[in-house]
Order: structure tokens, then C-alpha cells, then sequence
């Protein structure tokens, strides 16, 4: 870790001393731009990434961060969060080539969590290790290692990217999970100019595991734990077995994509992936409880101005978990003798946004308003089981930038309404040792399915100590009013070295 992020210092000094033409207040502005956030699917594409900034910022520093909710607003990821990080990011332009990296380190405590003693909730689910008692604080450590690299010669142009994230979850208490999560990413894109355009294609790959062991110390006995399936259901035959498992899985992305070198024009992206993982019972001689399947496709379309940019988006995917039969073990090994398709999920989502931005000499002033669409519809087939939600979502947000000197200011203002449409929820055979955790099902269905919104308030002040380096101060805060009284928070408050 420290000769990765001595690297990504070394060179980022080195490219910031080489920018003569323009100040780091000047490229801060840029940075701060919603038009320069608007495109998402794009830069996945290590090809096109090249063309996201013009210029080269980096910044280091220290965050911390909140998130507490009064209650839980999804349970198995409980209500109360704290992080404090380090984080390095980079973005280096030099002749034709640009470079790009990030590293970072955090440590937290996740507190609230119920029916759940699996990391990664919306890698791995609904294959959960869960138990029915309130449990302590969970402890984590996260840390990650990325870069990129891309150029063009002529007509082509080509990048490629690399990263590898890992995560550490325990508590030293009564069940003691321990947790160890692995993410290794790859990406490759090639381009072609096309006049003004680039067309491009990319490919990415991604390895996934977790290890989710969890152990007692107690002499009063062991929790019992259940392996859930998907909403109110559990692999019943294994119940109170089977305390160590793993997650094994690779994705597959490929995309496709058409951008403008200069940033003004139509920028469209497609993308399509496929991630399969099974979840094994390693102390059960590595049994194959249960395999998932995930396709998605997502595209995304913008036209982009100088002061203002239009952008469509639309995404949907389907997640089929496959619950394994067994026969009688035979020498402690399990007879694989059938599979059945119980868990369905489908997700759809469209959204349209803008942004405008114009400028009075020293202040700036960005708007951002952005409509959507979404749906979900969870499927249980046996015992039957649905959960639906539908819903329109309304943002607003107004950033407002001020350069005074060397310093410069930026305060954004945002609003977010949530407006249900359509809501269902069907709990059948439920049993007696799950009515805790439909209980829990219901009360986070009452909150996805009626209305809520959501403030939000951003300051940051960047001060100039040469044209060079800055330092930037900044908080982030959000407030969120549901029904039946909850409220969620979330705050943000970091401390960077900027070049």
C-alpha cells in the first residue's frame, strides 16, 4: 500500500508542477462543474476515459463519515454507521497519455443490524447466513488498490484498468462472524476516431469471493442460524449447520460507446454483464447450497454543450437464485439429485436529467434537475412470496460557486421526493422461527412504499496556497423524513490537500 500510494504521489507532484497554464483554483472550478459529473457509463470504458477532464487534480485526504437512521430502513443492513477514511485519487494528463488511480483505506463500526451475519448484502443476497438475536456493533476495514493508463496514436485509441478491493468484517462477540470479502477487477477498451467521435468497445472482468465463517465462544450454548433464500424463506435442511460458507463468483461487462473528443455533442453508451456466484457450505464437505445469476443492461445517452447537457438513462436486470436438492449424504457427501428456481427478482429503471450552468465573472451557478422512474418486483415461487415497489423520484439541486481571491467556495442545495405508485407485498407459509424476521420485512416495506423526502446541504472551501496546491475543507449533509416519524442522516466531513 505505501509503494502504491508513494507512486501515485510522485507522479501526480510531478504533473502538477508541469501545469504552468493553469492554476489549481481554476482547475478546482472545472472539477466542481455538474456538467463535469453528468456521464456515468462512459468513463467505465477505460478508451473513453481518457476524455473526462481535460486537466490533471489530485487530492488527498482524510474523511469522516455518518450514516444513522432512527430506524433501519433496510434491516439487514442496520441503522447506524461510522467511517473514518484515507483516500488518495488521481487524474494526470502528459502529452497524449492519461493516467488515473485511487487508493483508500477505511475503518468503521455498522451497528443495528438484524437477521444477517453476511457482508457484501447486495453482492450476495438473498443467500444470507442470518440469526434471529440483535447483535453488536460489526467492525469493518476496507482498503483498495486501482489504476488506469490510456493513449491514442493516430486514429486509436486504447486504456486499461485494474483494481483490487478487500473488506474485513468481525465482532468479538457472540456469534463472532468474520467475514473477508475480495474484489479483483479488469477492464480493456479500444476506440477509433471517427471525426469530432470515438467509437468505442471495452470488456471487463471481475472476480469475487467472501469467506463467512461465524463462531461461539459462549458455554451457554450456540444462536441457532438459518441460511436464508429470499424473503421470509430459509434452507430449512441445513438450519443450525453449515457456520462457515463462501461466495465464489465472476461478472462479465462488455460495452459499447460513442463520445465526442471535445465534450460537445451526443455521447451514448451501452452496456451488458452477467455475474454468477454459488454460495457453499464449506463445513458441510463444500456442498453447493444454492447458485445465482444476474444479467443487466444499462445505456445511457447525452447530448453535452458547452453550458448546459441533457442526459438519458435507463437500466434493467434480472437475479434468478437456484436452490440445490440433495439426497442422503453417503459418507458425509451430498447427492446433488435436483435444482430449483425459487428467488426472482426484476429491476427496471429509466431517468432523464439536465444541467445548466452559466457564469457572472467570479461566481457560478449550476442547476440540476432530474426525473426517474423505478421498479422492482421480488418473487418467491414455493412457498409463494412478492414484494413490488414502484415509484417516481424528483431531484433538485442548485450549486453555487464563488472565486474570491485565492479562495473558492461552493455551496449546493438539493431536495429529493420520493412518491410511491404502486406497492405489493404477499407473505404466505411463513414459519413460526421466521416471524421475527417477516415482522422486520413489513416494517421496511412500509417505508419503501410510501412517500418520502430526502434535503441535502454541501459547503467546500478550497484555499489556495499557490497556484499549485490548495487545501479544500468540506461537509456534506442529508436529512430524510419518512413516515411513522423515522428520519435519517447522513453527514460527511473531510479534509484534503489538493494539486
Amino acid at each position: 500500500m505505501n509503494r502504491s500510494l508513494l507512486s501515485i504521489l510522485c507522479l501526480t507532484a510531478m504533473t502538477a508542477l508541469s501545469q504552468n497554464d493553469t492554476t489549481v483554483v481554476d482547475r478546482i472550478r472545472w472539477y466542481s462543474s455538474e456538467r463535469e459529473s453528468l456521464l456515468q457509463l462512459a468513463w467505465q470504458n477505460p478508451a473513453i476515459k481518457q476524455w473526462q477532464h481535460g486537466y490533471s487534480l489530485s487530492d488527498v485526504g482524510l474523511s469522516w463519515q455518518l450514516r444513522h437512521e432512527d430506524e433501519p430502513l433496510v434491516t439487514q443492513l442496520g441503522n447506524h454507521e461510522t467511517t473514518l477514511a484515507f483516500d488518495a485519487r488521481t487524474y494526470m494528463k502528459h502529452r497524449s497519455s492519461t493516467l488515473w488511480g485511487r487508493v483508500y483505506y477505511n475503518n468503521g463500526r455498522q451497528r443495528g443490524i438484524r437477521w444477517n451475519e453476511t457482508s457484501d448484502l447486495d453482492v450476495v443476497y438473498p443467500y444470507l447466513l442470518a440469526d434471529s438475536v440483535p447483535t453488536q456493533a460489526m467492525k469493518l476495514e476496507r482498503y483498495s488498490f486501482m489504476g488506469g493508463y490510456a493513449d491514442e496514436r493516430g486514429r486509436l485509441a486504447w486504456g486499461a484498468t485494474i483494481g483490487y478491493t478487500a473488506g474485513l468484517y468481525y465482532r468479538n462477540v457472540d456469534p463472532r462472524p468474520r467475514n473477508v470479502t475480495a474484489n479483483l477487477d479488469i477492464a480493456a477498451g479500444v476506440g477509433f476516431h471517427c471525426g469530432n467521435y470515438v467509437a468505442a468497445a471495452s470488456v471487463a472482468f471481475k472476480k469475487y469471493k467472501q469467506t463467512n465463517n461465524v463462531t461461539f465462544y459462549s458455554e451457554m450454548g450456540n444462536d441457532k442460524l438459518f441460511h436464508l433464500t429470499g424473503l421470509t424463506n430459509d434452507y430449512g435442511r441445513f438450519a443450525g449447520t453449515g457456520y462457515n460458507t463462501y461466495y465464489k463468483g465472476n461478472r462479465w461487462i462488455a460495452s459499447l460507446n460513442a463520445h465526442p473528443v471535445d465534450g460537445r455533442g451526443l455521447s451514448a453508451s451501452v452496456q451488458a454483464s452477467r455475474f454468477a456466484f454459488d454460495n457453499v457450505l464449506t463445513s458441510l464437505n463444500k456442498l453447493p447450497m444454492a447458485h445465482v445469476t444476474h444479467n443487466a443492461i444499462e445505456a445511457e445517452a447525452a447530448w453535452m454543450a458547452s453550458t448546459w447537457a441533457l442526459r438519458a438513462t435507463t437500466s434493467a436486470s434480472r437475479r434468478v437464485g437456484t436452490e440445490n436438492v440433495f439426497g442422503d449424504p453417503a459418507a458425509q457427501v451430498y447427492q446433488q439429485i435436483g435444482r430449483l428456481d425459487n428467488f426472482h427478482e426484476n429491476r427496471f429503471c429509466a431517468g432523464v436529467d439536465a444541467v445548466w450552468q452559466h457564469r457572472w465573472q467570479r461566481f457560478v451557478l449550476d442547476l440540476h434537475p432530474a426525473v426517474s422512474y423505478n421498479h422492482v418486483n421480488v418473487i418467491y415461487a414455493d412457498p409463494q412470496g412478492q414484494l413490488q415497489l414502484n415509484d417516481f423520484d424528483l431531484k433538485m439541486r442548485a450549486k453555487g460557486g464563488a472565486e474570491l481571491g485565492r479562495i473558492f467556495t461552493t455551496l449546493t442545495l438539493g431536495v429529493q421526493w420520493q412518491r410511491p405508485i404502486d406497492e405489493t407485498l404477499m407473505l404466505t407459509g411463513v414459519k413460526d422461527e421466521m416471524n421475527g424476521l417477516q415482522r422486520l420485512i413489513e416494517r421496511d416495506y412500509a417505508y419503501g412504499s410510501q412517500e418520502r423526502i430526502i434535503w441535502m446541504a454541501a459547503l467546500a472551501v478550497h484555499v489556495a496556497i499557490s497556484d499549485a496546491y490548495a487545501l479544500r475543507a468540506g461537509i456534506d449533509w442529508q436529512c430524510g423524513n419518512y413516515t411513522q416519524a423515522n428520519r435519517t442522516h447522513r453527514l460527511l466531513t473531510s479534509l484534503a490537500f489538493v494539486f
